[in-house]
């Protein structure tokens, strides 16, 4: 969390400076007093203007909040219910309509409770009292027919210091009993988030919600959602909070917890602690910090760009399923056998002229949403030896875009990776890979990175940056460069690998 620096006790002394002392003299000025409020112009009890000196000072020298602004929530109503199960390990309740099974609400309450016991290990802030609702003293999960959102809003909280709000849980009643236990404890943990900070996007709701739930049972979230955003991987990891929300972020989640956590669980316990906030002025509530926000601090502090994060990320998920190898991360043995993205452009050399050069294209341009990536697989088994395999990318103006490639042998074995260097002011990149003798195939990974940044460190923020921008179009070329014929008993083109 951000601090506020406190003013100094009463009759403490500085010794810094004069000026400091002059401020420190000011501030024990405006806080020593005793059942009196401090005005706006101290008066004769202020001979020298410090009071007006030192508000200045304040005013021209501090940062103003000049971000998004979220209006205040509307309370949910509840739904109506016949079946009421409470739990013995914690104050939860699990509420179903008459014709909804017992061993759907046993279920439920086992999901719940699991996740209750992860939250409460990992520290994550208690749940705000709903004052009674739902005629219990604890946290109220529905299971009901028509699931519009699994979290739902109650209240602002009126006692706590920052933005907090009483909620409760929506989840299907009509799944088998072991999806019924992983729904129930995804949407407790969306419930317990929109309690947590009421202004964070529904997307990073769901997916740190399925990120949990991952590491609590196995499952990326209820059905396992956050895996649709592997087979679209051109789609964003987290969208934009006007357009609809998805759980894809909880891969983004898993794979930097893995790069920077040395406790299970911390990195993203840590993200929402720093996104929380408290809105003191005005009504609704503050939209910054967020998580992208939260998440890009933390990482431009680690010497870890966002940037080049999800750069390599966008490799590492391409190299799942049945590509994977002993070398891959282990999240990426977490998305199961069948979560190889797939590439939309898959060709072969032989279909380049090797000398002079020719020009492979796709056409027409890719449409890729901010942080996804459009994959394309060469097979150079064919090619020359020294060959050269040169990869042009032509972006569309208004936001940074990544190029990357991965080297394959034929077991689909990464033998080394290699990206461009951005460059500011241009879309376009270029990448010359020399293939070696056992590359037989180069994934080219084609990332955009969203709204190109406004200084080298700072990545855009999409859930807050007012001036976003919507270019997605992408168009690569492909040449192979060589000097000798491909020997006669070069590699046939095989099977892509996965």
């Amino acid at each position: 969390m951000f601090a506020m620096p406190s003013p100094p006790p009463c009759g403490s002394r500085g010794g810094a400076s004069r000026a400091a002392a002059l401020l420190v003299l000011a501030v024990g000025l405006l806080g020593c007093g005793v059942g009196e409020e401090a005005g706006p112009d101290a008066g004769p009890l202020d001979p020298l203007g410090l009071h007006d000196w030192a508000s200045a000072v304040v005013h021209q020298s501090g940062e103003r909040w000049v971000g998004e602004r979220l209006a205040d929530r509307e309370p949910d109503a509840r739904p109506p219910t016949a079946v009421r199960l409470e739990s013995e390990l914690a104050p939860i309740a699990i509420h179903a309509a008459g014709d909804v099974g017992e061993a759907t609400v046993a279920s439920a309450l086992r999901g719940v409770e699991a996740m209750h016991a992860l939250l409460l290990q990992e520290g994550w802030p208690e749940a705000i009292m709903d004052g009674g609702r739902g005629g219990t003293v604890g946290f109220d999960v529905y299971l009901v027919d028509d699931v519009m959102s699994r979290a739902g809003f109650d209240q602002r909280s009126l006692f706590s210091y920052l933005d907090r709000g009483s909620s409760f849980a929506r989840a299907p009643s009509w799944l088998p009993s072991a999806d019924t236990e992983v729904c129930a404890a995804t949407a407790y943990a969306e419930a317990r988030l929109l309690s947590l900070d009421p202004a964070e996007a529904e997307s990073w709701r769901r997916a740190t919600a399925a990120y949990l739930a991952q590491r609590l049972t196995g499952r990326w979230g209820c059905e396992d959602e956050a895996l649709e955003n592997q087979a679209q991987p051109f789609e964003a990891y987290v969208p934009y909070a006007d357009e609809v929300p998805t759980a894809g972020g909880a891969l983004l989640l898993a794979a930097l917890s893995q790069r920077h956590e040395s406790t299970a669980g911390e990195f993203v316990a840590s993200l929402w602690d720093l996104a929380s906030q408290r809105t003191w002025e005005g009504t609704g509530y503050r939209g910054s910090p967020d998580l992208w926000e939260a998440l890009e601090t933390v990482l431009r502090v680690s010497d870890d760009p966002t940037a080049a994060a999800i750069e390599t990320v966008a490799l590492d998920r391409f190299l799942a399923g049945t590509r994977r190898t002993p070398s891959s991360p282990a999240w990426v043995a977490q998305l199961g056998p069948n979560a190889a993205p797939p590439a939309l452009l898959t060709l072969s050399t032989s279909h380049l002229s090797t000398h002079p050069p020719s020009t492979g294209e796709l056409d027409p341009p890719i449409e890729i949403e901010p942080t996804g990536t459009f994959y394309a697989l060469v097979h150079v088994g064919e090619a020359a030896p020294q060959s050269r395999l040169r990869v042009f990318l032509r972006g569309e103006f208004g936001v940074a875009w990544s190029l990357a490639v991965a080297r394959l042998a034929s077991d689909g074995r990464e033998l080394g990776r290699m990206s461009a260097p951005s460059r500011r002011g241009t879309p376009h990149s270029y990448l010359p890979v020399e293939l070696g003798d056992d590359t037989v195939w180069v994934a080219i990974a084609v990332t955009n990175l969203g709204r190109e940044a406004r200084e080298s460190r700072h990545f855009p923020v999409p859930n807050v940056d007012g001036t976003r921008s919507d270019a997605r179009a992408a168009r690569i070329m492909l040449e192979l460069v060589s000097d000798e014929p491909a020997p006669a008993g070069a590699t046939p083109e095989a099977a892509p690998p996965g």
